[in-house]
């Protein structure tokens, strides 16, 4: 049956190298479960693998899609179920790594499928942009309570439209029990109990190589490596 390993946990707090030395150790693959680092061309901004890692053990569903190609939760569950079943068949494990908490969900327990619908999330974007977040959640209220509870909607997130043009509030889908795949998990939370300090300091030094390497003054790193 095999197992998946999911590491997850806050930005900078080393969930790549974990993910690395996971892989080696199990000789199995890393599938990327980051929204950001599937696109090409975004090396720095998203703090993508480095050449070491990418080297040190095969990353599936990085660098692999073109910005201005759509990309959900929904279509990350169907190409990486698929994958992350492969490798427990052969390896005999497969190691999830990244920070986007619903693609871990997908494809680990699966999504709803519900269809996308470009005009319903044209409008409700036009009703943010002239209503503002307050009847949106007011309505949402009515239709969902208990996600509506949930919410923080002090983060700027909740009120910006993401790059499919869905703001977050609007991505209200319901998990289910596992199904999409015969296979165990095991979640590795990476435990962040450093003082603020430290956890700043991690901070700094992984934004650091992203501003000299050309990110704030919009200089492109150059063309992204083939995908593995």
């Amino acid at each position: 049956m095999g197992v998946v390993v999911s590491i997850v946990g806050p930005t900078a707090s080393g969930k790549t190298e974990l993910a690395v030395a996971l892989a080696q150790h199990l000789q199995t693959e890393i599938v990327n479960a980051d929204a950001r680092q599937v696109y090409q061309g975004m090396a720095i901004g998203t703090a993508h693998p480095s050449a070491e890692e990418l080297a040190g053990a095969k990353h599936h569903f990085v660098d692999f899609l073109p910005p201005s190609e759509l990309f959900s939760a929904g279509a990350f569950e169907a190409q990486a179920v698929p994958v992350l079943s492969e490798l427990c068949a052969e390896r005999g494990s497969a190691v999830l790594a990244g920070g986007s908490g619903m693609y871990v969900e997908a494809a680990l327990r699966g999504l709803d499928p519900l269809p996308a619908d470009l005009a319903i999330r044209t409008a409700l974007n036009g009703r943010l942009k002239e209503e503002g977040l307050a009847p949106l959640m007011d309505e949402l209220r009515t239709l969902d309570p208990t996600h509506a509870q949930r919410m923080d909607t002090s983060q700027p997130a909740a009120r910006r439209a993401r790059p499919g043009g869905v703001p977050r509030l609007w991505q209200t889908v319901q998990l289910l029990p596992p199904r999409r795949t015969q296979t165990a998990s095991v979640a590795c939370g990476v435990d962040w109990t450093e003082p603020r300090a430290q956890r700043t300091a991690g901070t700094h030094r992984q934004a650091s190589p992203r501003h000299d390497g050309g990110w704030m003054a919009g200089r492109s790193p150059g063309p992204a490596p083939p995908p593995p």
